[in-house]
């Protein structure tokens, strides 16, 4: 009698670690998906705004300065979104999940500069570490925003 609740209880501990198991991967699945979305949602508010920046350029006479300027706030705004999106849906682990949102489009960005000037200069490293605070910055307030209660 006795090992056949031994073996019951064992069954039930067999089958919360299988059950936990699946959570975890559904989880992870999760985590993915979001950051994958999350980076494409700032990929796609990088290119409007460069769009909406770049139209703004051609009506207005800007000084050439003003253009990294103007690319820098456009990457800063995109990051921020995207890193609170990703770490509001997710609601945990708000800096990491942030930085992990932008960490792919960082890569395009440092990809796209190389290939059109053919060298990196000492403004892109600034610009990616400005765009990774930011990403913290909206996972983190992403995290601890709450919805309103009407």
């Amino acid at each position: 009698m006795i090992q056949h609740d031994r073996m019951e209880g064992s069954v039930f501990i067999l089958k919360a670690k299988n059950d936990s198991k699946a959570k975890s991967q559904v989880e992870i699945k999760k985590y993915i998906i979001t950051l994958f979305a999350s980076s494409i949602i700032i990929l796609t508010i990088l290119c409007m705004l460069t769009f909406l920046s770049s139209k703004l350029i051609l009506n207005n006479p800007i000084e050439t300065g003003a253009y990294k300027f103007i690319m820098t706030l456009n990457i800063m705004i995109s990051s921020f979104v995207g890193g609170f999106i990703s770490s509001h849906r997710i609601k945990k682990n708000g800096m990491i999940t942030g930085v992990l949102s932008g960490i792919p489009v960082l890569a395009i960005i440092t990809i796209v500069v190389f290939s059109l000037t053919k060298n990196i200069t000492y403004f892109l490293p600034v610009v990616l570490c400005i765009s990774i605070i930011s990403c913290a910055l909206g996972g983190i307030i992403g995290v601890n925003f709450k919805k309103r209660k009407r």
